[in-house]
Protein backbone atom coordinates (compact mmCIF):
# COMPACT_ATOMS: atom_id res chain seq x y z
CA UNK A 1 0.00 0.00 0.00
CA UNK A 2 2.92 2.44 0.05
CA UNK A 3 5.98 2.82 -2.14
CA UNK A 4 9.73 4.23 -0.49
CA UNK A 5 11.53 5.76 -3.53
CA UNK A 6 14.16 6.18 -1.58
CA UNK A 7 15.17 6.07 1.97
CA UNK A 8 14.48 9.13 3.26
CA UNK A 9 11.14 9.69 1.10
CA UNK A 10 7.74 7.87 1.66
CA UNK A 11 4.18 8.04 -0.49
CA UNK A 12 1.38 6.54 0.72
CA UNK A 13 -1.89 5.35 -1.13
CA UNK A 14 -4.70 6.35 0.39
CA UNK A 15 -6.54 3.04 1.17
CA UNK A 16 -10.32 2.49 -0.46
CA UNK A 17 -10.71 -0.57 1.01
CA UNK A 18 -15.30 -0.25 1.49
CA UNK A 19 -14.43 -1.25 4.75
CA UNK A 20 -16.02 0.38 7.95
CA UNK A 21 -13.21 1.15 10.71
CA UNK A 22 -14.79 2.39 14.02
CA UNK A 23 -12.59 5.67 15.78
CA UNK A 24 -12.71 7.07 18.72
CA UNK A 25 -12.07 10.47 19.75
CA UNK A 26 -11.82 13.64 22.24
CA UNK A 27 -11.55 17.18 21.59
CA UNK A 28 -11.07 19.80 25.01
CA UNK A 29 -11.48 22.95 24.98
CA UNK A 30 -9.12 24.94 28.05
CA UNK A 31 -9.99 28.95 28.71
CA UNK A 32 -8.32 30.85 31.26
CA UNK A 33 -8.90 34.24 31.56
CA UNK A 34 -9.15 36.68 34.59
CA UNK A 35 -7.65 34.40 36.30
CA UNK A 36 -10.62 32.18 36.10
CA UNK A 37 -10.51 28.46 34.13
CA UNK A 38 -13.56 27.04 32.26
CA UNK A 39 -13.01 23.52 30.44
CA UNK A 40 -15.18 21.58 27.83
CA UNK A 41 -14.38 17.92 26.78
CA UNK A 42 -16.78 16.06 24.13
CA UNK A 43 -15.94 12.79 22.87
CA UNK A 44 -17.45 10.32 20.16
CA UNK A 45 -16.93 7.00 18.81
CA UNK A 46 -17.59 6.74 14.89
CA UNK A 47 -16.94 5.32 11.91
CA UNK A 48 -15.12 6.36 8.67
CA UNK A 49 -15.91 3.73 5.32
CA UNK A 50 -15.55 4.27 1.82
CA UNK A 51 -18.42 4.20 -0.13
CA UNK A 52 -17.87 5.69 -3.68
CA UNK A 53 -15.89 7.58 -6.57
CA UNK A 54 -17.88 10.85 -7.64
CA UNK A 55 -15.70 12.35 -10.92
CA UNK A 56 -11.90 12.72 -9.14
CA UNK A 57 -13.06 12.47 -5.32
CA UNK A 58 -14.02 10.08 -3.10
CA UNK A 59 -16.66 9.88 -0.75
CA UNK A 60 -16.01 9.00 2.41
CA UNK A 61 -19.10 8.57 5.26
CA UNK A 62 -18.26 9.24 9.16
CA UNK A 63 -21.40 8.18 11.06
CA UNK A 64 -21.38 8.63 15.05
CA UNK A 65 -22.64 5.99 17.04
CA UNK A 66 -21.57 7.85 20.45
CA UNK A 67 -21.23 11.23 21.86
CA UNK A 68 -21.10 12.70 24.85
CA UNK A 69 -19.13 14.68 27.63
CA UNK A 70 -16.47 14.30 29.88
CA UNK A 71 -15.63 15.90 32.92
CA UNK A 72 -11.73 16.75 33.95
CA UNK A 73 -10.77 13.59 34.85
CA UNK A 74 -12.49 11.73 31.99
CA UNK A 75 -15.86 10.41 33.79
CA UNK A 76 -19.13 10.51 31.38
CA UNK A 77 -21.35 13.44 32.58
CA UNK A 78 -24.33 12.05 33.37
CA UNK A 79 -26.02 15.03 34.44
CA UNK A 80 -25.77 17.84 31.53
CA UNK A 81 -26.68 21.37 32.24
CA UNK A 82 -28.83 23.61 29.74
CA UNK A 83 -25.65 24.47 27.71
CA UNK A 84 -24.55 20.93 27.26
CA UNK A 85 -27.81 19.67 26.43
CA UNK A 86 -27.84 21.92 23.65
CA UNK A 87 -24.57 21.17 22.17
CA UNK A 88 -25.19 17.76 21.78
CA UNK A 89 -28.63 18.44 20.37
CA UNK A 90 -26.98 21.03 17.81
CA UNK A 91 -24.53 18.22 17.07
CA UNK A 92 -26.99 15.53 16.28
CA UNK A 93 -27.39 17.15 12.76
CA UNK A 94 -23.87 15.81 12.26
CA UNK A 95 -24.43 12.07 12.57
CA UNK A 96 -24.42 11.07 8.96
CA UNK A 97 -22.31 13.12 6.58
CA UNK A 98 -20.29 11.75 3.41
CA UNK A 99 -17.41 14.00 3.11
CA UNK A 100 -15.70 14.40 -0.79
CA UNK A 101 -11.88 14.45 -0.44
CA UNK A 102 -9.46 14.41 -3.30
CA UNK A 103 -6.45 11.88 -3.47
CA UNK A 104 -4.23 13.45 -0.49
CA UNK A 105 -7.95 12.66 1.31
CA UNK A 106 -7.91 16.37 1.97
CA UNK A 107 -11.57 17.44 2.49
CA UNK A 108 -12.86 19.41 -0.30
CA UNK A 109 -16.52 19.87 0.36
CA UNK A 110 -19.37 17.79 2.27
CA UNK A 111 -21.91 16.46 -0.08
CA UNK A 112 -25.43 15.81 1.88
CA UNK A 113 -25.94 19.20 2.90
CA UNK A 114 -29.40 19.04 1.77
CA UNK A 115 -30.11 16.03 4.62
CA UNK A 116 -28.37 17.90 7.06
CA UNK A 117 -30.60 20.99 7.17
CA UNK A 118 -33.50 18.82 6.42
CA UNK A 119 -32.50 17.16 10.02
CA UNK A 120 -31.88 20.78 11.08
CA UNK A 121 -35.55 22.04 9.88
CA UNK A 122 -36.99 19.26 12.37
CA UNK A 123 -34.70 20.29 15.16
CA UNK A 124 -35.40 24.01 15.32
CA UNK A 125 -38.76 23.68 15.63
CA UNK A 126 -38.04 21.37 18.94
CA UNK A 127 -35.03 23.23 20.08
CA UNK A 128 -37.24 26.66 19.50
CA UNK A 129 -39.89 25.55 21.61
CA UNK A 130 -38.02 24.09 24.56
CA UNK A 131 -35.48 27.47 24.67
CA UNK A 132 -37.69 30.41 23.41
CA UNK A 133 -34.86 32.78 24.15
CA UNK A 134 -32.60 30.98 22.15
CA UNK A 135 -34.33 32.83 18.67
CA UNK A 136 -31.12 34.80 18.01
CA UNK A 137 -28.98 31.80 17.96
CA UNK A 138 -31.06 30.15 15.85
CA UNK A 139 -31.50 32.24 13.38
CA UNK A 140 -27.54 32.52 13.12
CA UNK A 141 -27.68 28.55 13.06
CA UNK A 142 -30.24 28.97 9.83
CA UNK A 143 -28.04 31.46 7.95
CA UNK A 144 -24.90 29.33 8.63
CA UNK A 145 -26.70 25.91 7.23
CA UNK A 146 -27.54 27.80 4.13
CA UNK A 147 -25.80 26.55 1.13
CA UNK A 148 -23.44 29.39 0.38
CA UNK A 149 -22.03 29.63 4.28
CA UNK A 150 -22.35 25.71 5.02
CA UNK A 151 -19.13 24.36 2.97
CA UNK A 152 -17.10 26.76 5.08
CA UNK A 153 -18.54 25.78 8.32
CA UNK A 154 -16.95 22.39 7.94
CA UNK A 155 -14.15 22.88 5.42
CA UNK A 156 -12.56 25.12 8.70
CA UNK A 157 -13.81 22.66 11.43
CA UNK A 158 -10.65 22.26 13.14
CA UNK A 159 -11.19 18.68 13.87
CA UNK A 160 -12.04 17.69 10.22
CA UNK A 161 -9.29 19.45 9.66
CA UNK A 162 -6.93 17.16 11.32
CA UNK A 163 -9.34 14.14 10.41
CA UNK A 164 -9.03 14.62 6.96
CA UNK A 165 -5.16 15.01 6.85
CA UNK A 166 -4.30 15.34 3.57
CA UNK A 167 -1.40 12.93 4.03
CA UNK A 168 -1.75 10.71 0.99
CA UNK A 169 0.02 10.35 -2.82
CA UNK A 170 2.68 12.76 -1.33
CA UNK A 171 6.60 12.32 -1.23
CA UNK A 172 6.99 12.92 2.74
CA UNK A 173 10.32 13.38 3.39
CA UNK A 174 11.95 12.38 7.02
CA UNK A 175 14.36 16.43 6.31
CA UNK A 176 11.91 18.66 4.31
CA UNK A 177 8.36 19.46 5.83
CA UNK A 178 5.57 19.62 3.57
CA UNK A 179 3.91 23.20 4.15
CA UNK A 180 0.37 23.74 4.10
CA UNK A 181 -1.68 26.81 4.62
CA UNK A 182 -4.35 26.43 7.00
CA UNK A 183 -6.58 28.46 8.90
CA UNK A 184 -7.66 27.75 13.15
CA UNK A 185 -11.35 28.72 13.82
CA UNK A 186 -12.39 30.17 16.64
CA UNK A 187 -8.44 30.18 18.42
CA UNK A 188 -9.23 33.29 20.36
CA UNK A 189 -12.59 33.77 20.95
CA UNK A 190 -14.27 33.93 18.04
CA UNK A 191 -11.47 34.94 15.78
CA UNK A 192 -9.88 32.87 13.01
CA UNK A 193 -5.80 32.99 12.84
CA UNK A 194 -4.05 31.66 9.63
CA UNK A 195 -1.54 29.55 10.06
CA UNK A 196 1.25 27.22 8.14
CA UNK A 197 1.51 24.14 9.31
CA UNK A 198 4.71 21.90 8.31
CA UNK A 199 4.20 17.53 8.37
CA UNK A 200 7.75 15.77 8.83
CA UNK A 201 8.21 12.15 8.84
CA UNK A 202 9.81 11.12 12.20
CA UNK A 203 12.60 7.88 11.43
CA UNK A 204 11.16 4.93 13.43
CA UNK A 205 13.73 3.42 14.99
CA UNK A 206 11.70 0.09 15.93
CA UNK A 207 12.11 -1.96 12.58
CA UNK A 208 9.41 -4.00 13.82
CA UNK A 209 7.21 -1.29 13.80
CA UNK A 210 3.64 -1.13 11.37
CA UNK A 211 3.36 2.50 11.35
CA UNK A 212 5.06 5.53 10.36
CA UNK A 213 5.51 8.35 12.37
CA UNK A 214 4.10 11.90 11.21
CA UNK A 215 5.20 14.83 13.14
CA UNK A 216 3.07 18.21 12.63
CA UNK A 217 4.32 22.13 14.09
CA UNK A 218 3.31 25.04 12.69
CA UNK A 219 4.02 29.32 12.85
CA UNK A 220 1.71 32.10 12.87
CA UNK A 221 0.94 33.29 9.40
CA UNK A 222 1.27 37.04 10.16
CA UNK A 223 2.39 37.94 6.62
CA UNK A 224 -1.27 36.68 5.43
CA UNK A 225 -3.45 39.44 4.90
CA UNK A 226 -5.71 37.50 6.26
CA UNK A 227 -4.40 37.70 9.84
CA UNK A 228 -6.40 39.84 12.25
CA UNK A 229 -4.16 41.55 14.18
CA UNK A 230 -6.95 44.64 14.41
CA UNK A 231 -9.16 42.29 15.65
CA UNK A 232 -6.76 40.73 17.97
CA UNK A 233 -5.59 44.03 18.97
CA UNK A 234 -9.67 44.68 20.39
CA UNK A 235 -9.82 41.72 21.60
CA UNK A 236 -6.57 41.59 24.22
CA UNK A 237 -7.79 45.86 24.99
CA UNK A 238 -10.95 44.36 26.27
CA UNK A 239 -8.99 41.95 28.76
CA UNK A 240 -7.41 43.48 32.02
CA UNK A 241 -4.86 45.80 30.73
CA UNK A 242 -3.31 48.89 31.33
CA UNK A 243 -3.44 51.65 28.94
CA UNK A 244 -0.24 51.60 26.53
CA UNK A 245 0.52 48.40 27.99
CA UNK A 246 1.93 46.08 25.45
CA UNK A 247 1.57 42.52 25.12
CA UNK A 248 2.72 39.33 23.06
CA UNK A 249 0.87 36.59 21.96
CA UNK A 250 2.58 32.87 22.30
CA UNK A 251 1.89 30.33 20.21
CA UNK A 252 2.51 26.48 20.24
CA UNK A 253 1.29 23.80 17.97
CA UNK A 254 2.30 19.91 18.51
CA UNK A 255 0.78 17.03 16.62
CA UNK A 256 1.62 13.88 15.23
CA UNK A 257 -0.06 10.86 12.80
CA UNK A 258 0.90 7.48 13.38
CA UNK A 259 -0.16 5.54 9.76
CA UNK A 260 -0.24 1.90 9.42
CA UNK A 261 2.21 1.37 6.95
CA UNK A 262 0.67 -2.00 5.18
CA UNK A 263 -2.67 -0.54 5.54
CA UNK A 264 -1.78 2.82 4.18
CA UNK A 265 -4.43 4.88 6.39
CA UNK A 266 -3.96 6.66 10.01
CA UNK A 267 -3.90 4.74 13.22
CA UNK A 268 -3.78 7.41 15.28
CA UNK A 269 -3.65 11.21 15.70
CA UNK A 270 -3.25 13.75 18.31
CA UNK A 271 -3.22 17.85 18.20
CA UNK A 272 -2.88 19.95 20.87
CA UNK A 273 -1.94 23.67 20.16
CA UNK A 274 -1.68 27.22 23.10
CA UNK A 275 -2.55 30.51 21.95
CA UNK A 276 -1.68 32.64 25.06
CA UNK A 277 -1.87 36.21 26.18
CA UNK A 278 0.73 36.20 29.17
CA UNK A 279 -0.98 36.79 32.31
CA UNK A 280 -4.04 37.61 30.65
CA UNK A 281 -5.82 34.89 28.60
CA UNK A 282 -4.76 31.08 27.50
CA UNK A 283 -6.29 28.75 25.56
CA UNK A 284 -5.84 25.44 25.60
CA UNK A 285 -7.23 23.39 22.47
CA UNK A 286 -6.58 18.95 22.08
CA UNK A 287 -7.87 16.81 19.57
CA UNK A 288 -7.27 13.18 18.97
CA UNK A 289 -8.87 10.36 17.62
CA UNK A 290 -7.66 6.61 17.73
CA UNK A 291 -8.57 3.31 15.69
CA UNK A 292 -10.34 1.15 18.03
CA UNK A 293 -10.62 -2.05 16.00
CA UNK A 294 -7.94 -4.45 15.58
CA UNK A 295 -6.35 -4.68 12.28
Amino acid sequence: MYETPSHIKTIFKLNLERKERTYTTEISTSITRNNKTTFNNIAEEFTITFIKTVGELYVFRKIVKKRFFLNEINFVIKKLNKVQELALKLASINDNLEFHVNKHFQLIKVGNTNEIRKKWGILRLEVLEKYPDLKKMIEDFDIQLEEKYIQKVYLEDNFLTLLFSNLFNKKLDEKIPIEENKLIANAIGTIDIPIIEKKLIIKNRNLFSKSINIKTTAELDEENKKFPLAKLNNFIGKLNTKIGSKHKLNFEYNGKYNILSEKSFVSEAELVYTFEVEGLYKKISTFNFKLEEDE
